[in-house]
């Protein structure tokens, strides 16, 4: 059934006030006799036949963004009316020199994180050369058989703009005591998943150690220590 009008509405409730049938109004709107009696019943309790503000979805474009599509469709109605495919719109950005990558992920640092780090740096920043050499860096990463990271949204930039974005540091650890303190981390096989197994490695100025593995089959967390 068509919905009906403000104005359709206001004469509605005009002529049955007019004493005409309900039948006829209905059959003459289009209507429902149950949509007359609503009306006349939302005119009772709020002594109008307007419809009440509703939240709604929220937009997702501006009024600014509306027009813009609004007058493209009137200048070239026939712009619209092309199917493209995905592989379409892959050709084009690559064609403008725009590339598809992961998008770089940071940890979330509370302010006493931040603090921390600033002032790990300052008691650090007079270091030379000779010093930094006795340092070593570690790392660790974990791959899942089955990642499900393909279902993200992949952000397109330029390999400069990628290059020089903001990137926060990653969780490395840098140890320049007499003794290391191993930590990896693992996790059993995940439900749909398949499973899951963690790296760990750490290089020196001078030499690089072997690559440690962790599968499933060992604690989510543990630790080890060797002396170096």
């Amino acid at each position: 059934m068509p919905r009906l009008t403000d104005l359709d509405r206001a004469l509605a409730i005009g002529q049955i006030q007019a004493s005409v049938p309900q039948n006829q109004v209905a059959a003459l709107f289009g209507v429902s006799h149950s949509t007359l009696s609503k009306l006349k019943v939302k005119l009772h309790i709020t002594g109008e036949v307007k419809d009440r503000p509703r939240s709604g979805c929220p937009k997702k474009t501006t009024p600014q963004e509306d027009h813009f599509i609004t007058m493209s469709a009137l200048t070239d109605f026939r712009r619209y009316g092309q199917w493209l495919s995905t592989q379409t719109i892959r050709n084009r950005l690559h064609a403008a020199n725009l590339r598809s990558h992961r998008a770089a992920r940071s940890p979330a640092m509370t302010a006493l994180h931040r603090e921390a780090r600033l002032r790990w740096c300052r008691q650090h920043v007079h270091w030379n050369l000779n010093m930094w050499r006795n340092v070593m860096f570690s790392d660790e990463s974990r791959f899942c058989l089955c990642n499900l990271v393909s279902q993200e949204s992949r952000p397109w930039s330029t390999r400069s703009l990628k290059r020089g974005s903001v990137c926060g540091p990653r969780n490395n650890s840098v140890i320049y005591s007499s003794h290391l303190l191993i930590s990896f981390s693992s996790a059993y096989p995940e439900s749909g998943r398949g499973g899951s197994c963690s790296s760990w490695g750490h290089q020196t100025s001078l030499s690089r150690a072997t690559l440690t593995s962790s599968d499933g089959g060992i604690p989510r967390r543990s630790q080890a220590s060797v002396e170096i």
